[in-house]
C-alpha cells in the first residue's frame, strides 16, 4: 500500500459553543446511553436538551440517540464511545473537555454520527481527544484551540460548512490521519495554505491504507511543516491526497524557447452577400468583435436577382449610385457589359474597413452569374440544359463570351476601386467550386444519367484557366497592384482523393485536379511568356477534418513536388502562394446545415474541432481559414468562447512540452502581453498533470485557468476553473476527458477571455496588401497514415493589418521565414517604427529591406542587415520579389536595442511620388534564415513620429548637420530610448545615442556632436 495524505479544502465558520437548553446530566460511572435510570432527568436526553457527561462517566452508545448539545468531560473526566449499530445526532456543538482542569474522550468505533455545529475541545490545560477508528463522522467543524487531539485511524471524518474557519488547530492541537482513516471536505472555502488557521498545531499522516477524499479534489494544501499535498487519481471517482505528485506527468510551458510556426491570426468567418444586409451588417459586427482578420463574402451576382426582380432592394447589386442604372453588379448598355457602384455594396466594405478587415470576395457558383437570366448579357453555351443528376451546374459563358466576361468582372473591380473614398483591402477570389460547371467541350449538359467523368471534370478546370483565370488575374491586378487574387476554390472531398495520381511516380497522394490546375496555369504562362498572379491557393473544404490526411498534403504535392517534375525551371514558381481555406466545414454530413452537427457540439466532437483548428494555426503554409458559420450564425456556442480567446493569444508560440499523451497545449507569450495557453485532454479517461510555467516575467500568482463550458441552454461560457498550487510556477491541473482549458496569466488576476483588444499603431499611411514567403520543400517523408507525402516548410511570415505586426519563424537552420507589408500614402516626412521581439535567435541573417514600389516593381530597394548575427542568407537566395537596381545595403546592430527606425520618406527615389498614379507605396520585408533551432521574431510598426527636412543654410553656426544618410550609417550602431532631444530635451526615440535636435520654426534639426564637443 502506498503513503496516503491529507488534502483539506474549503474552511467553514460556525459558532464556537453549544446554544444552552435544559441539561440532563449522566450520574453513574458507567453505563449504556440508553438507560434511563442513569439520567438526572429520569429519561434519555431528547433533541432539546444538553446531554453531560463527567465526573468519570464513561458512556457506551451502541443503539439510537438524540440530543441539542453534548458535553463530554466537566467535573474531571468524561468518555463516550460509539459502536457498531448506532446513530447519534447532535443538533449544537459537541464540546470535549468543558475546563482546563477537565479530560473528555469521544471514540467513533461504528455506527454514524452526526453533528451539526462544531467539534470543540476546552481551554489550554484540557486533555481532549476525538478519535475515529470505524463508522461515520460528519461534523461542521472543529474548533481545537485548548492543545487536543484528533485521530484518524478508520472511519470517515466529514466535514461540511458554508463559512470560513471549519478546521482551527491551536495551542498545540494536532490532526492525525492513520492506516485506513478518511477525511473528506465538502463545500468549504478554499485557500492555498493551511497555515493562517493552524497557530502552533500540527496536521501529521501516515496512512499505508487508502486515505481517501472526496468532492473536492481541485485544490492542493500546505500544511504547517510546510509539506505540499497533492492530489491524485484513482480511478477517476476517488482521489487521494498525498505528499508526493502521483500525476499522468508533467507540462512544461518555456517562455524563452520558440515553437515553430508562430501563432498568427488565421481564423475568420465570412457569409453570402446575397442576403438582407442588415442581417450581413451584424454578421460583420460580430466578426469583428472577435477582431477577425478578413470576412469572407461570397457574392452572387444571380442575374434573376435582378433582371427578373425576385430579391429585395436590400440585396447586393439592388442599390446602384446612379437610380437610373438597371440593378445588378455589371447591367447591359447596349452591347457594353458595365459596372455598377452598389451603395449596399460600398456600405458593407466600408463597415468591414471599420474593423481593420481584409474583404474576400468570392464569386459565388460563378459563373452562372452571367448565365441563368435570359437578359442579353452574356450567351450561354450551346450545351446548357439544367442540372445533371449529381448537381453539377451553371456552366460557363459561351466560349466566344468568356474573354468579355472576364473584362467586365476587371472593370467592375476597377469602377469599384475608382468610387471607393477610401482603398479597401480586397482579396478576389474565383470561383467557387468550379467542379459545379461543366467542361468545354462536354456532354449535352443535364442530359439524364449522365455524370461528369473525372477527365471531364480534369479539362473543366483546364478551361478555367486557359479561358478566364488568367485574365481575371491580371485585370483585378491592373485595378489595384494592392488587389491580391485568389483562386481557384477547388471542392475538395476526400471522394478526390482515391484518384489516379497526376504523377505516376509520385506518392499516393500526389496530382488530382489541383495538379491539373496548376500544370495548365504554368502552361499557359509559358505559352504567352506572361506571369498570372495567383497570391493564395483557394481550397474549399468541406470536410476539414480530412485536412491533414489529404487536402494540405495534396497541395504540398501540387504546389511544389509536381511542379518539380512537369515543369523543372518553375518548381519555386509558387513560393509566395500560400494556401487559403475558403470553407472550412468540421465534417459534412446527410444534414450538413446542422447547428447540432456542426458547432453546437459534444464535448468529444467540440475537442476534434480544436485539434483541427490547431492543425491549421500548425500549417505554415496555410495563410488563412474560414471558419463556415462559426463566429456569427452559431455565436453562442463554445466555438465562439474559443475564438475569443484564440484572438488574445500574441503571435510568439513557445514550447510546451508534456510527458504524457492525455494533454494536448497551445501556448504563446509576449513579454508585454503575458502568457496564453490552450490546454486538453484527448484522453478517455480524467487525468491530473503538473503543469510548470518557465521563464515567465509575469507574478505566477496572477495565473488564472478556465473551463469552456455549457450553460443550461447549450451556450458555451468561460467558466473559472482551479488548479492546485504546486510551488512557484507550478500546478496540478485535473481534466475530465474532452475537456478544454484556458490558461493566462497577463499579470491581471481578474483576466477574463476575450479581454484583450489588438490595435495598430500604424495610422498615417494606409495598409495596402502583404505578401509571404512559402518555402515548400521538394522531398517525401512518410506521414502519420503511413503515406510518403511532402514535409511542413520549415519557414513562415505573416502580417497581422490589426495590429500592425510582421511575424517570421524558422524551423532549423534551413528554414526561412520572410513577410512584406505594403503601405500606401507615404509621406515625404514619414517616420516608421518598428519594435522587435524574438526567441531564439543568437546567430543567423536577420534583414530588413525597404523596396519603393511603381506598381509592381521596385525602383529603389533599401536593405538593412543585422550586423551583430553575420548570417549569410539574403533575400536574392529565395523566390522573394525583385530588387531594384537602383539599391542601398546598410549594417545596423538593431535587434539588441529592440527597435529601428526608418525614415522612409527620406530615402524616397526620385520620381516616386508621382509613380503608379501617385499612390506612394512602399513594401517593407522581414527576413530570417539560418537560426539553428527554433525562433520567432515580430516586428510591430508604428508611424507616430515624423520629421522635417532641415535647411543647412539656416544652421546655427558651428553645428555640423548630418542627413538621414549619415545619421543612421552603420558608424552609428549605439541606441537608446532617451538620447533624441528636442530642444534640448530628451525624447523617447531609438536613434543612435549621439544624435540631437535643435529647433528652428517649423522643422527640427538633426546634428550630431563630435568627439571634440563641436
Amino acid at each position: 500500500m502506498r503513503k496516503r495524505d491529507l488534502y483539506l479544502v474549503g474552511l467553514l465558520f460556525l459558532s464556537s459553543s453549544a446554544t444552552r437548553a435544559m441539561d440532563n446530566v449522566w450520574t453513574n460511572a458507567s453505563g449504556n446511553w440508553n438507560e434511563p435510570s442513569r439520567w438526572s432527568l429520569g429519561h434519555v436526553p431528547t433533541s432539546g436538551e444538553n446531554a453531560r457527561l463527567g465526573a468519570d462517566a464513561d458512556v457506551l452508545l451502541d443503539g439510537t440517540a438524540r440530543a441539542d448539545g453534548v458535553v463530554v468531560g466537566f467535573a474531571g473526566s468524561g468518555a463516550l464511545a460509539i459502536t457498531s449499530g448506532a446513530s447519534f445526532v447532535a443538533s449544537n456543538a459537541l464540546v470535549i473537555a468543558e475546563t482546563a482542569a477537565d479530560a473528555g474522550e469521544v471514540g467513533l468505533f461504528g455506527g454514524t454520527a452526526y453533528v451539526h455545529q462544531r467539534v470543540e475541545d476546552g481551554p489550554v490545560g484540557c486533555s481532549a481527544l476525538l478519535s475515529v477508528s470505524g463508522g461515520y463522522l460528519e461534523v461542521r467543524g472543529i474548533d481545537f484551540d485548548g492543545g487536543g487531539t484528533i485521530t484518524v485511524s478508520g472511519g470517515e471524518l466529514h466535514i461540511f460548512g458554508t463559512n470560513n474557519n471549519q478546521l482551527k488547530l491551536e495551542n498545540g492541537s494536532a490532526l492525525e490521519i492513520s492506516g485506513d482513516g478518511v477525511l473528506a471536505w465538502h463545500w468549504g472555502n478554499k485557500v492555498a495554505t493551511l497555515a493562517g488557521l493552524i497557530d502552533d498545531g500540527k496536521i501529521t499522516w501516515d496512512s499505508p491504507g487508502s486515505t481517501m477524499l472526496y468532492d473536492v479534489w481541485d485544490q492542493s494544501w500546505t500544511n504547517t511543516d510546510g509539506e505540499m499535498l497533492y492530489a491524485c487519481n484513482d480511478g477517476g471517482i476517488v482521489y487521494a491526497w498525498t505528499s508526493e505528485q502521483e500525476t499522468a506527468g508533467t507540462l512544461t510551458i518555456n517562455c524563452a524557447a520558440a515553437e515553430f510556426p508562430p501563432l498568427v491570426q488565421k481564423l475568420h468567418g465570412g457569409s453570402f452577400f446575397i442576403r438582407d444586409d442588415n442581417q450581413v451588417v451584424d454578421w460583420i459586427d460580430r466578426d469583428g468583435e472577435l477582431q477577425m482578420p478578413i470576412y469572407r463574402a461570397n457574392m452572387r451576382d444571380c442575374r434573376e436577382n435582378y433582371a427578373l426582380n425576385n430579391a429585395p432592394s436590400a440585396y447586393i447589386g439592388n442599390d446602384p449610385s446612379i437610380a437610373s442604372n438597371p440593378r445588378g453588379l455589371l447591367y447591359l448598355d447596349g452591347t457594353h457589359v458595365l459596372p455598377n457602384f452598389d451603395l449596399s455594396l460600398d456600405a458593407l466594405r466600408a463597415q468591414m474597413a471599420g474593423y481593420d478587415m481584409i474583404h474576400y470576395i468570392r464569386w459565388d457558383g460563378a459563373p452562372y452569374m452571367a448565365t441563368l437570366a435570359d437578359d442579353g448579357l452574356f450567351r450561354s453555351p450551346i450545351f446548357q440544359g439544367g442540372k445533371d443528376p449529381d448537381g453539377d451546374s451553371s456552366p460557363p459563358p459561351h466560349a466566344d463570351d468568356r474573354l468579355r466576361f472576364t473584362q467586365a468582372i476587371g472593370d467592375f473591380a476597377a469602377h469599384l476601386n475608382a468610387n471607393e473614398s477610401e482603398f479597401r483591402p480586397t482579396i478576389w477570389s474565383f470561383w467557387q467550386e468550379p467542379d459545379h460547371t461543366l467542361g468545354d467541350p462536354g456532354v449535352p449538359y443535364g442530359v439524364e444519367g449522365m455524370d461528369l467523368t473525372e477527365e471531364e471534370k480534369q479539362q473543366n478546370i483546364r478551361m478555367f484557366v486557359r479561358d478566364m483565370y488568367r485574365h481575371l488575374a491580371l485585370e483585378v491586378r491592373a485595378a489595384d497592384p494592392d488587389y491580391r487574387v485568389s483562386g481557384i476554390a477547388q471542392n475538395s472531398s476526400a471522394a478526390e482523393w482515391d484518384l489516379t495520381n497526376y504523377d505516376q511516380n509520385g506518392p499516393r497522394i500526389g496530382g488530382g485536379r489541383l495538379g491539373h490546375t496548376l500544370d495548365e496555369w504554368v502552361m499557359q504562362e509559358k505559352l504567352h511568356d506572361e506571369t498570372y498572379p495567383l497570391d493564395y491557393f483557394s481550397l474549399q473544404l468541406y470536410q476539414g477534418n480530412d485536412m491533414e490526411q489529404f487536402h494540405i498534403p495534396n497541395s504540398r504535392y501540387a504546389l511544389k513536388n509536381l511542379m518539380s517534375v512537369l515543369h523543372p525551371a518553375y518548381s519555386n514558381r509558387f513560393d509566395r502562394t500560400p494556401v487559403f481555406i475558403t470553407e472550412y466545414n468540421y465534417v459534412k454530413q446527410d444534414d450538413e446545415w446542422s447547428a447540432e452537427i456542426k458547432y453546437n457540439l459534444d464535448d468529444a466532437k467540440f475537442r476534434e474541432v480544436t485539434e483541427n483548428w490547431v492543425y491549421i494555426l500548425s500549417q505554415p503554409d496555410i495563410a488563412y481559414a474560414t471558419l463556415q458559420d462559426v463566429p456569427h450564425d452559431f455565436m453562442p456556442y463554445r466555438c465562439r468562447r474559443w475564438l475569443e480567446a484564440y484572438a488574445d493569444m500574441p503571435e510568439m508560440r513557445v514550447a510546451a512540452d508534456s510527458s504524457s499523451a492525455h494533454i494536448n497545449t497551445l501556448a504563446s507569450y509576449d513579454p508585454d502581453l503575458g502568457l496564453y495557453a490552450f490546454i486538453w485532454n484527448p484522453s478517455g479517461v480524467a487525468t491530473s498533470h503538473v503543469v510548470q510555467v518557465d521563464n515567465c516575467g509575469f507574478d505566477p500568482g496572477d495565473t488564472v485557468f478556465y473551463r469552456c463550458a455549457l450553460d443550461g441552454s447549450d451556450n458555451g461560457i468561460w467558466q473559472a476553473k482551479t488548479a492546485m498550487p504546486a510551488g512557484t510556477g507550478r500546478w496540478v491541473l485535473t481534466t475530465a476527458t474532452n475537456e478544454i482549458v484556458f490558461m493566462a496569466n497577463t499579470g491581471d488576476p481578474n483576466y477574463f477571455p476575450g479581454d484583450r483588444t489588438r490595435s495598430r499603431k500604424v495610422l498615417s499611411a494606409n495598409y495596402g496588401s502583404h505578401a509571404v514567403l512559402v518555402p515548400r520543400i521538394n522531398a517525401q517523408e512518410i506521414d502519420p497514415f503511413g503515406r510518403p507525402v511532402p514535409p511542413r516548410p520549415k519557414g513562415m511570415g505573416h502580417y497581422d493589418q490589426i495590429n500592425g505586426r510582421l511575424t517570421v519563424g524558422t524551423d532549423g537552420a534551413s528554414g526561412v521565414g520572410l513577410a512584406g507589408v505594403v503601405l500606401r500614402d507615404v509621406t515625404d516626412d514619414y517616420l516608421l517604427r518598428l519594435d522587435l521581439e524574438s526567441l531564439g535567435i543568437s546567430s543567423g541573417s536577420l534583414r530588413i529591406r525597404i523596396d519603393y514600389l511603381d506598381g509592381e516593381d521596385a525602383v529603389k530597394s533599401v536593405t538593412i542587415n543585422e550586423a551583430a548575427l553575420g548570417g549569410s542568407s539574403t533575400f536574392g537566395d529565395v523566390n522573394w520579389f525583385a530588387e531594384a537596381a537602383a539599391s542601398v545595403s546598410k549594417g545596423w546592430n538593431f535587434l539588441a536595442g529592440g527597435s529601428v527606425l526608418l525614415p522612409l520618406g527620406d530615402w524616397k527615389p526620385a520620381g516616386w511620388a508621382t509613380a503608379g498614379s501617385g499612390r506612394r507605396r512602399v513594401r517593407i520585408s522581414l527576413f530570417l534564415a539560418d537560426v539553428p533551432g527554433k525562433a520567432v521574431l515580430t516586428a510591430a510598426l508604428s508611424d507616430q513620429s515624423s520629421y522635417a527636412a532641415a535647411n543647412p543654410a539656416v544652421l546655427p553656426s558651428g553645428d555640423p548637420f548630418l542627413n538621414w544618410e549619415d545619421v543612421l550609417d552603420a558608424s552609428y550602431t549605439v541606441w537608446s530610448t532617451t538620447n533624441l532631444h528636442e530642444n534640448f530635451q530628451p525624447v523617447e526615440t531609438g536613434l543612435p545615442e549621439n544624435v540631437y535636435t535643435g529647433s528652428i520654426p517649423g522643422k527640427t534639426i538633426f546634428y550630431k556632436i563630435t568627439a571634440d564637443g563641436e
